[in-house]
């Protein structure tokens, strides 16, 4: 996975965009978009932003992240069939493991954080879990 450092980019798109178009225009590559339709026909549609431990998050980032809930709350209050989500995750992938065993998960429609475990962490990715449903510590 590509991340963020000063001077480097995502992509020759990403960088394109930096110097060729309008700045005061917020460019954010999304690190993922979960789609999956379950066992009785509901769609789940997530937006995750990924963070490593070390990276900062940018200045635009929040902000649109923080829009993208908005829209998907209303969505989620007329969308029978469709739950959809923004959340951020904030861990440190080594080797194909959770270093530390911990990773945290900020849900920008609840406006609540939790920390989990990699088992709670790969649960909630697999749909196995709902958000409410995950077991850890809830961070103020």
């Amino acid at each position: 996975m590509a991340t963020f450092k000063p001077g480097k980019y995502v992509s020759d798109f990403s960088e394109f965009h930096h110097k060729r178009l309008d700045p005061k225009m917020t460019l954010m590559d999304l690190d993922l978009v979960q789609y999956k339709v379950m066992k009785d026909g509901k769609e789940r549609i997530r937006l995750i932003e990924y963070k490593g431990t070390y990276e900062e998050i940018r200045e635009m980032q929040l902000p649109l992240l923080n829009k993208f809930a908005s829209y998907f709350s209303f969505l989620n209050d007329f969308a029978k069939n469709t739950k959809f989500e923004v959340l951020m995750i904030k861990a440190d992938f080594r080797e194909n493991k959770l270093k530390d065993n911990v990773a945290t998960i900020y849900n920008f429609i609840e406006k609540k954080t939790i920390q989990v475990d990699e088992k709670e962490l790969i649960s909630f990715l697999e749909y196995t879990k709902d958000w409410e449903d995950l077991i850890g510590k809830e961070i103020q």
